[in-house]
């Protein structure tokens, strides 16, 4: 018999190798591992979505020019009996990924609604059209590992379905196969038409955050006879965006059975997308990148193209700050930058770096209608308003300061330190973007350093500030993250339940590496002065604030009683001026234009009544400036 191969690399593509089913699974792995040059127990095959294995023989799916998949694992063994025995002890004898962490990640897997894996389901139900009265889209998924199958569940689970399958009789099985196959066939058909199910298959390697090893998706997609027209070309725009995150792709056709009564000549000829110059029957994996149109039913290319299509195209005005920074540096980036982006390699950011730039120098420009200032000081008034929009973004979040209200320490005036910590990772990530290096590698390389004591500043900070020290962290930033970009969204924020549970998994990992790396390596002497700084700053300002309350409320004591003392205490106000624009002084440096308002209004304030609560601290001076 002779079959066909396809893999996730060009040279892993054969065409009619011949097999010989009496030989079994192992005889199948040798002979395909001899052809692309891999050994054989590192050789995974694959046909329709299931593992090949002894659970069932050959010769039950394997037909005449079938394709199955060979995928080719890092190190990791092919599960055996004795490797799902022995699957506790944390790590693969050949050194290959963690037992125990792969697992973990797979139960992250199967437990969360993957927004990767839920898009493509959206995609490709888009793809064959609406579903009512149609087989709908199935897709299935699984992490590729030691003592794992192509389903995500652990070793003890996969052990009593084998023990299942080999206890249940052959015939048992093609009678449920068969049942199945006929309520496919009951919900599909419409009235009046002949359907017949295709399937198609789709693999995807999604790299895993501990190793980037490949660990193959293969979505199938069983669609009636009038849709298969224009469905070829939509799977292979859908294939060529895949490829284009920098990860390999495949698809393949396999014709299914005519339904009962049809003839062979209602069946359609073979996909157009199907066909390659290889000579692969069914499958292509050499196809060039092509076209870069973006229909409505391809799966967007990047990030923001997925952001667009899960929440909306914004209407809210152009974002500023970090925000823009975010939307500037993953506008062109891809899903498959993300994993090793959280790994130290920055060079995502290198094609943006003249934008970034830009928009940095913008934080420096002088405002309309002000004094005008240094770049330095226009900077820095940029940041504290952006710091302080953020900061008001999360006091006004219940769920937010319930938490910070159970984490903190008691004595811990975290609001103060964040808001001192906000400001640094602004001058942090400024000072990296505008270094003026002219080689991309220092830059990016500096960029990753400002990321790596952003980081390190908070992880060395949290015993500080919680109670639960660096666990707490784990927990606290993809909240206040999500607590900022709802806002920012308007609530349009369904997709970030769906990212979150990933993140919080990744900052296990790369918090304490950066938390290491900058206890050796990027520490500064005044990096322990700036939360101190915070706070004597913090009472130095309360202290302005009662100095400025003082004088404008001398300013406003003598009032005209009446003829004869306007002109005097006209005078007295006057004089009093001056001790208001030293306050202001005091006050953070208030501009001419500034100073000049403020004695306006609180002239004006001084004939009219106080109001009620105007024996309250900086009551006066919050009045002044709400006028």
């Amino acid at each position: 018999m002779r079959i066909n191969v396809s893999g996730v690399r060009p040279e892993h593509t054969i065409s009619d190798l011949e097999v010989d089913l009496e030989a079994g699974v192992e005889g199948l792995r040798r002979a395909v591992a001899e052809r692309i040059g891999a050994a054989p127990e590192r050789l995974r095959l694959i046909h329709m979505g299931r593992l090949i294995d002894d659970s069932r023989p050959l010769g039950s799916f394997l037909h005449e020019g079938t394709t199955i998949h060979a995928v080719i694992t890092q190190g990791v063994p092919p599960p055996s009996e004795s490797s799902t025995r022995n699957n506790n002890s944390g790590n693969n004898e050949q050194g290959g990924i963690p037992v125990m962490n792969l697992l973990e990640f797979a139960n992250f897997w199967r437990g969360i609604p993957d927004p990767l894996l839920s898009f493509i389901q959206q995609s490709v139900s888009s793809m064959v059209g609406p579903t009512a009265g149609r087989t709908p889209v199935i897709i299935q998924g699984g992490i590729m590992g030691s003592g794992m199958g192509t389903h995500t569940m652990d070793n003890s689970q996969q052990q009593q379905q084998q023990q299942q399958r080999e206890q249940e009789p052959q015939s048992q099985q093609q009678q449920q196969q068969q049942q199945q196959q006929q309520q496919q066939q009951q919900q599909s058909p419409l009235e009046g038409q002949q359907q017949q199910q295709h399937r198609f298959s789709f693999s995807y390697a999604v790299p895993t955050p501990e190793a980037l090893a490949p660990s193959p998706v293969h979505i199938h997609v069983h669609v009636s006879m009038d849709e298969l027209e224009q469905l070829p070309e939509r799977l292979e725009r859908f294939r060529r965006r895949m490829q284009a995150f920098g990860s390999s792709a495949s698809v393949h056709v396999e014709r299914g059975p005519l339904p009962h009564g049809a003839t062979s000549s209602a069946q359609p000829a073979a996909p157009r997308a199907a066909e390659s110059d290889n000579g692969n029957r069914g499958s292509d994996n050499n196809a060039p990148a092509g076209s870069r149109n973006l229909g409505s039913n391809a799966l967007p290319e990047t990030i923001g193209e997925l952001t667009n299509a899960l929440i909306g195209s914004a209407e809210e005005e152009e974002e500023s700050g970090l925000p823009q920074l975010c939307v500037i540096a993953f506008s062109n980036a891809n899903v498959a930058t993300l994993f090793p982006l959280l790994q130290g390699n920055f060079t995502l950011f290198a094609d943006s770096r003249e934008r970034l730039v830009e928009a940095v120098r913008q934080w420096g420009e002088q405002p309309e209608g002000e004094t005008r200032r240094t770049q330095r000081e226009n900077q820095r008034r940029f940041v504290e308003d952006q710091v302080s929009q953020a900061i008001e973004a999360l006091q006004g979040n219940l769920s937010f300061m319930e938490f910070i209200e159970r984490a903190r320490r008691p004595q811990c005036d975290f609001l103060s330190e964040l808001k001192s910590y906000f400001t640094l990772a602004h001058e942090e990530i400024a000072s990296a973007i505008l270094n003026p290096t002219v080689d991309i590698d220092q830059w990016t390389t500096g960029l990753r350093v400002a990321f790596v004591r952003i980081a390190g500043i908070a992880a060395e900070r949290a015993s500080v500030w919680f109670e639960g020290g660096l666990s707490v962290l784990y927990e606290l930033i993809p909240l206040m993250l999500q607590t900022m970009i709802s806002q920012a969204l308007n609530a349009r924020t369904q997709w970030i339940s769906q990212v979150i549970p990933m993140m919080r998994l990744s900052l296990t990992g790369f918090i304490p590496a950066w938390h290491a790396e900058y206890l050796s390596q990027h520490r500064r002497d005044t990096d322990r002065t700036i939360f101190e700084e915070a706070a004597a700053a913090q009472e130095q300002r309360k202290e302005e604030d009662d100095l400025l309350d003082d004088c404008l409320d001398e300013f406003c004591t003598d009032r005209a009683e009446g003829d004869g003392k306007e002109t005097a205490a006209t005078s007295h106000a006057g004089a009093n001026s001056d001790e208001v624009r030293s306050a202001l002084h005091a006050f953070r440096g208030a501009s001419e234009e500034e100073e000049e308002d403020i004695c306006r209004r609180a002239r004006r304030f001084r004939y009219e009544e106080r109001p009620a609560n105007a024996i309250n601290t900086s009551t006066m001076w919050k009045y002044l400036k709400n006028q």
